[in-house]
């Protein structure tokens, strides 16, 4: 049994939905990265919303719009807390509701880490705390002080993208693309403490390490493991059952340490709820220090890693990147200038009342590890699929029917001059393995040609 992460996602989404009827939304990049591939932009607005706006300094509600939605993946502490106190006051609303992917617990910490705020976890509810002000900064707007204004903050884990389709094999996490260990010295003592586990390859952290213990990462990045570790904690709460967490690596083992703490808090409530709970599962982490060997390398096992590698992202975006749609929407003008280009994606664009699940093909196709005739023909096969259910008829070749989005995608990848410089980059990886590879009375004749080779890599 597998976690359904499209089902879990769609949850979030949905709850959302039925809360932006007639209100102006205002999202946060990674909340609308995390929404790209959950429907788009078109999703809230076909379930009511009346604008969907930037949460920036830059943008207020419409001066007759009584009725906002905040979305964002962050606590809401610090130039966050600023943000939208700016927005409320410059706006005319009568009723907030303010979203956010980080859980109470992560609040609190932010609140002490970031703020000089005294907020106390047992005695304040930081979400009380903070629907208080919200109220406040709305009064403030309003001429007739007997009017009633609300404010409601809830949280929901907005943090997962789906990039697997039904299979469920790859999640992503834009909130959380900036965490990496820190190659530094100050990190030897926490690097020590992982080595003291000796002699085991990966190690329990059952038993309770958390990321509040003395560390010296900065602040931020202690409050961005626990609000990982926290979004972790409640998607496995959603698979329910017993979870094993290991890690290798300092960093994994604070994280993994939070979430096994957590774990523990909410099993007996697991246990009260449901009876006998049958599901086991194993959750290891692994510091991405320690797996270096794959991204340094120019193989390009999968087609996936030739687009990421070579096309640009889009804009604001960890987990896409942008197609030049030009051919498709100017297909009979080649000679005319364009400025800048019409921007595709790889994310799918869900047809109303379908489920975002239907992109996960596509993509398995490109991240599957199947060769380049394997992807462009299992391509094809779509495209051919999708124009008989439509009824359209195609007066192209057979050999040139691709889909347009993502076989766009893929001959600009391969067609692209980085590609070819790492078609040469893998083939002088697989010369060099060789010659190490030689024999024991041929070491001074491997040495000279993996020299060779080199100079040549670095001219």
């Amino acid at each position: 049994m597998s976690i359904d992460v499209q089902k879990f996602n769609d949850d979030v989404w949905d709850f959302i939905c039925s809360k932006v009827k007639d209100a102006a939304v205002f999202i946060d990049e990674h909340a609308a990265e995390c929404l790209h591939w959950n429907g788009g932009g078109m999703k809230l607005i076909n379930a009511g919303a009346s604008s969907v706006r930037e949460f920036s300094q830059s943008e207020i509600g419409p001066h007759n719009q009584d009725i906002a939605v905040f979305l964002t993946c962050s606590p809401i502490v610090g130039d966050l807390y600023k943000l939208m106190e700016s927005v409320i006051r410059a706006s005319n609303f009568m009723s907030c509701l303010a979203v956010t992917g980080a859980g109470k617990k992560v609040h609190s910490l932010a609140k002490s880490l970031l703020t000089e705020s005294t907020l106390n976890d047992s005695s304040d509810d930081p979400f009380v705390v903070l629907e208080a002000e919200m109220k406040s900064w709305m009064q403030e707007k309003v001429a007739d002080s007997s009017k009633m204004v609300d404010a409601k903050v809830v949280s929901m884990p907005i943090f997962a993208v789906n990039f697997g389709g039904e299979k469920n094999h790859i999640l992503l996490t834009p909130p959380f693309a900036h965490i990496f260990p820190a190659i530094i010295p100050s990190t030897q003592r926490l690097q020590k403490q992982a080595m003291s586990y000796h002699g085991k390859k990966a190690y329990n952290v059952n038993q309770s390490q958390t990321t509040s213990g003395e560390t010296k990462l900065s602040k931020k990045i202690q409050l961005s493991m626990a609000h990982m570790a926290d979004s972790l904690h409640r998607l496995l709460y959603k698979m329910g059952g017993r979870v094993e967490v290991y890690a290798m690596g300092h960093l994994s083992s604070l994280v993994a340490g939070e979430v096994s703490k957590r774990r523990a808090e909410s099993w007996s409530n697991l246990v009260s709820q449901s009876g006998e709970v049958g599901l086991d599962a194993s959750l290891i982490l692994v510091d991405r220090t320690l797996d270096l060997a794959t991204p340094c390398s120019h193989g390009s096992f999968a087609l996936l890693d030739r687009i990421m590698a070579t096309m640009a992202h889009l804009s604001g975006h960890t987990t896409d990147v942008a197609v030049d749609m030009t051919p498709l929407c100017y297909p009979k003008r080649p000679s005319c200038k364009v400025v800048g280009f019409p921007p595709g994606s790889l994310a799918h664009n869900p047809v109303i009342g379908e489920k975002t699940g239907a992109q996960g093909e596509l993509l398995d196709l490109l991240a599957g590890g199947r060769r380049q005739k394997e992807v462009i023909l299992g391509l094809h096969r779509q495209i051919m699929s999708a124009a008989i259910s439509l009824r359209v008829r195609s007066s192209a070749p057979k050999a040139e029917r691709i889909t347009p989005k993502h076989g766009l995608c893929v001959s600009q990848a391969l067609s692209h001059p980085t590609s070819q410089m790492f078609d040469y980059m893998s083939g002088a990886e697989k010369v060099l393995l060789q010659s190490l590879s030689l024999e024991e009375g041929k070491a001074t004749a491997a040495s000279e040609k993996s020299k060779e080779i080199l100079s040549q890599v670095l001219l």
